[in-house]
């Protein structure tokens, strides 16, 4: 029977590393100790029942087992160290051996302890809201899988299918983002099921890694999966280089062609390299067939660096105890590494939109393309066309003060995108002269209304296969330009600015999804939406940039206002005529124009906001109609998505991503008892309910 003190590198593979001129003493080198001490070859890599318990029925226990086993393995071991320097190994007895040790060491168990408090730590990264460094955020644009199922799921057991002929998927995109403008109670219960689910994991991995090690060695003492993969290398026979080679804590190292680490953290489909040191003068290395020997001069440094806890060693060096230090953290760094990858993969598939995955390539080409394209070349080329005013003196003196203003914006964005500027006293007929490069099917239109005149317009532009900008303008910009009057040259400026915002950001678009400018969306549902829907980041963005002055942020609040009143007095009656006749072609595009002028105007306010560093007043006009219908937790949402969106344009992968801004329209269309939904034969259907089938805002029993 053996004892309570158990071996996880037997007594047997240690006695060649023993200290010259003793019979059982060995240095042992561990982690926190500032230096080697000499221990017993029987109290090291030792520990007091660490196999398993003594019998309480008389039964053979793992221990015995081993033990056993272990008559079987030392003739084997002791033929291996009777080889000499190039000769080849056996594969079958050497991976046997290989597998036995790897399998058998504390190394393993040590490594999963660590990675439950590695767990612990993304535990509470999660909790913060943080995983490998990055924010987690629900995704805008679509419900998650996981979470879309767990709505249905409440709807169907509250009874309420029943009650609306809406369909499930639908009714949660719309609790979603009711949901989410709770603040984000979403993400909080989504965060909590993962810390959750992580805190189970972490609790039970230090029995788990007990039991698995456990379960393994008496399953097989050398399974045999793992005996057959290195049976498959080619072995032989080295010298160490200093006749002196260290035995780590996990006995063996592997080289995966990148990195020498421990045999048991390597991929066996990677593996290139083993070594095993069987004694302070000998190596078993094992190679692929393609592969030659490994350098091993440094093979004592790349031991300690993969050792976990400890290493031993039949020599005092003083090189070793300079390893101390830093002994443990490659296998810390890749734990953290293992188990941040899976607690980062189990939220990603809790959070997952279910949409096809890019390929690599293609995320990683979007997330680098940026503002500036190959055309690019830093220099400031522009035409100015005075359509029907002015001389030739007054095009050279607006022409000098817009190289001004482009040069100013040119420091923070490209204005490659920029073709050029034509003003004109005819502004809508200069709109609709313009060869645009590409069939249109309709003309442009302008505004005016009692509050806003529309001034300035940029015309996309197809040239060489690339879109540019053709920003046109009223006649009075040019004059505002170059006028004295600092006021009106300000404003002029700033209508500038807001053109050439979105000329950049067209630039960024088509850098980053070339096949997508001027492109059908190809899904046929977020296509009709995005019709309504296009310009409003578009408005967020460009106001953040250019608007001037507190002026012209009251007026974006005003036209705010003025749309929501719009929408408040004219959807119920669109919803009544609908009654009448009936006919869907009438009441959707009128009501979609009406959603889609409300969100742009808010938007653009959100971005005047933005650069004014302004709030909403509580006694506004518009704070007050947001209030009085239920929208000031959607006005936050918009502004946060709208916010999150701009911060994360440098590394916008996805097209579909802006589809968030379709997600805004159909929470203000529900609103006013319009609901659109896609069919399976991907077309369109609108429920036009007498009153709203759902509350957003009262989703809680």
């Amino acid at each position: 029977m053996s004892g309570r003190k158990q071996h996880f590198i037997p007594q047997h593979f240690q006695q060649p590393f023993a200290i010259e001129g003793t019979e059982n003493k060995i240095w042992l080198y561990r982690k926190g100790l500032p230096e080697p001490k000499p221990v017993s070859i029987g109290d090291a890599a030792a520990q007091r029942d660490f196999h398993s318990k003594p019998s309480s029925d008389g039964l053979p226990t793992l221990d015995d087992l081993i033990t056993d086993y272990e008559q079987n393995l030392h003739p084997k071991v002791d033929a291996l160290r009777e080889l000499e320097i190039g000769d080849k190994i056996d594969p079958a007895t050497i991976a046997e051996v290989v597998t036995h040790l790897t399998i058998r060491s504390s190394f393993i168990r040590g490594m999963v302890k660590d990675a439950a408090v590695s767990m612990a730590e993304a535990k509470r990264a999660v909790a913060l809201g943080e995983i490998n460094g990055k924010k987690i955020e629900l995704p805008k644009h679509k419900v998650p899988v996981a979470v879309e199922g767990l709505i249905i799921e409440e709807f169907d057991r509250r009874g309420l299918s029943a009650l609306t002929p809406v369909n499930g998927s639908t009714i949660a995109k719309l609790m979603y983002i009711g949901l989410r403008e709770g603040a984000e109670n979403v993400l909080d219960e989504s965060k909590n099921i993962i810390t959750r689910l992580i805190g189970e994991l972490a609790d039970n991995f230090g029995q788990l890694s007990h039991g698995a090690q456990t379960k393994v060695l008496t399953e097989a003492m050398a399974p045999e999966p793992r005996v057959e993969k290195l049976a498959c290398l080619d072995w032989q026979i080295i010298s160490s280089a200093n006749g002196c080679a260290i035995l780590p804590d996990c006995t063996c190292i592997a080289f995966d062609g990148t990195d020498w680490t421990s045999l048991f953290l390597t991929n066996t489909e990677h593996i290139q390299s083993v070594v095993l040191p069987l004694t302070p003068a000998l190596l078993a290395v094992g190679t692929t067939g393609s592969e030659e020997l490994p350098n091993l001069e440094n093979f004592d440094q790349l031991a300690t660096q993969v050792s976990h806890t400890f290493f031993l060693s039949s020599c005092r060096r003083d090189e070793l105890d300079d390893l101390l230090l830093g002994m443990g953290d490659q296998v810390q760094s890749q734990i953290g590494n293992l188990t941040n990858s899976a607690v980062s993969e189990a939220l990603e598939g809790f959070l997952s939109t279910g949409e096809p995955v890019a390929s690599q390539a293609q995320i990683d080409r979007a997330a680098s393309q940026s503002w500036v394209s190959e055309q690019d070349d830093g220099q400031i080329s522009f035409s100015v066309s005075l359509r029907d005013f002015g001389d030739a003196a007054l095009a050279t003196e607006v022409s000098g003060a817009l190289k001004s203003v482009l040069g100013v914006f040119a420091q923070n964005f490209p204005i490659s995108g920029v073709e050029g500027f034509t003003f004109a006293n005819d502004y809508r007929g200069a709109l609709n002269s313009i060869d645009r490069g590409f069939e249109t099917y309709s003309d442009l239109q302008t505004t005016e209304n009692e509050k806003y005149v529309g001034v300035t317009m940029p015309v996309p532009v197809l040239r060489d296969g690339r879109v540019k900008m053709q920003i046109v303008c009223r006649s009075s910009v040019a004059l505002d330009l170059v006028s004295d009057e600092g006021e009106n040259r300000y404003e002029a400026i700033s209508v500038i600015l807001h053109s050439l915002a979105s000329a950049a950001l067209t630039n960024l678009l088509q850098n980053k999804f070339p096949d997508q400018i001027l492109a059908r969306i190809s899904d046929e549902y977020e296509g009709l939406l995005y019709q309504s829907t296009s310009g409003i980041f578009d408005a967020c963005f460009c106001a953040s940039i250019s608007c001037s002055s507190a002026r012209l942020l009251q007026l974006y609040e005003e036209l705010a206002a003025d749309a929501l009143e719009k929408v408040l007095e004219n959807v119920p009656s669109e919803r009544r005529a609908y009654r009448e006749h009936g006919n869907m072609d009438i009441l959707f595009p009128a009501v979609s124009r009406m959603f889609g002028d409300f969100l742009n105007s808010t938007a653009r306010l959100l971005g005047g906001q933005k650069n004014q560093e302004a709030e909403l007043a509580e006694d506004s006009r518009l704070w007050l109609l947001l209030e009085a219908n239920n929208l000031l937790a959607w006005f936050e949402l918009f502004g946060k998505d709208l916010e999150s969106f701009d911060e994360g344009l440098e590394g916008w992968e996805k097209f579909e991503d802006i589809f968030f801004v379709n997600r805004h329209y159909e929470r203000i269309a529900a609103q006013f008892s319009i609901v659109p939904e896609p069919t399976d034969a991907s077309g369109v259907y609108v429920h036009v309910p007498e009153a709203p089938d759902i509350d957003l805002l009262d989703i809680d029993d």
